[in-house]
């Protein structure tokens, strides 16, 4: 034991330790990442609930700096002043080693390795991920887990039974909002097709401030579409708790007017505004087609 000890010591009090210890923070950084995106179920179960990992790098960082700024006085009370000035340096070269490669790993895990949770929507009020079933409310404390950890920030859906969208909407889409997670994709055979889910009183907030104009796709009965040039998230109530949006937007433009070669760098955001119970296939499709045309910022709202 006090063999161990002593080797324990040397390491520690090594000119060497700073680099290395500051570079193993990128490194553990970097495997948690592949975690992250390989097992985030499992790390969902067993981490404690809130952001562990960061708090102990953070905790890590202080302690190799502390250790290094009083062995550094060490030395200099002993009169070594080489051994001083190289565990400085050295801790400065492991410094700006951390901050390099924590940016070049850093861009490296955002394109490679986002972690993105997957959930089948295998019916109106079971959501499947991998293969364990969940109700709406399961699913949000999932969710709601994932988020407070900060084990993942997006979510990609997968259509396994096309159940109607009021359904998706109330067991999917609010689950994730008051979850707090808000960027979502449509997962298809083809690649994910973003979007966001927001209401439209925010959706007015946004882009008031922002001044852009918002291109509108409404499904209707039985999937008809019809298209809006200049979408007005204005809602009107009522003492009654009914809203009304139709005395704005008449949704009477032509399909060419958003759907057009070029037509999405006129617009800042589209909508989706879906007002009937179509299946989520149509929304989807939708979706994926305004991706497609080049709209970068896509929102889905029920009305």
């Amino acid at each position: 034991m006090k063999k161990v000890f002593r080797i324990l010591w040397r390491v520690v009090t090594s000119v060497w330790m700073p680099p290395v210890a500051l570079v193993g923070i990128v490194i553990a950084n970097l495997l948690d990442d592949v975690l992250r995106f390989k097992y985030l179920m499992l790390l969902v179960r067993y981490t404690p609930d809130c952001a562990w990992f960061e708090w102990c790098c953070v905790a890590f960082f202080v302690l190799v700096s502390a250790i290094s700024i009083v062995l550094f006085f060490c030395d200099l009370a002993r009169r070594k002043w080489r051994r001083g000035l190289a565990r400085i340096g050295l801790f400065a070269v492991g410094f700006v080693l951390m901050c390099l490669m924590g940016d070049r790993l850093g861009d490296y895990s955002r394109q490679n390795l986002v972690p993105t949770i997957e959930i089948c929507v295998a019916g109106k009020d079971t959501a499947k991920i991998g293969e364990e079933n969940f109700s709406p409310n399961e699913l949000f404390e999932i969710l709601r887990t994932i988020d407070k950890r900060r084990l993942a920030n997006s979510i990609a859906f997968v259509i396994g039974e096309d159940i109607g969208f009021k359904d998706f909407w109330n067991n999917y889409l609010n689950q994730c909002s008051e979850a707090g997670i808000l960027y979502l994709a449509f997962r298809m055979v083809d690649g994910n097709w973003r979007f966001y889910h927001i209401d439209p009183w925010d959706l007015l907030g946004r882009h008031r401030q922002n001044d852009l104009k918002i291109a509108a796709v409404r499904i209707g009965e039985g999937g008809a579409l019809s298209f809006e040039d200049d979408y007005q998230c204005y809602v009107e109530e009522y003492e009654d708790g009914t809203t009304n949006l139709e005395q704005i937007n008449r949704f009477n433009d032509s399909e060419s007017a958003i759907f057009g070669g070029g037509m999405s760098e006129r617009y800042g955001a589209a909508a989706v505004v879906v007002n009937s119970n179509c299946r989520i296939s149509l929304v989807a499709a939708c979706v994926k087609r305004l991706n497609e045309a080049g709209f970068h910022y896509v929102f889905v709202l029920y009305t």
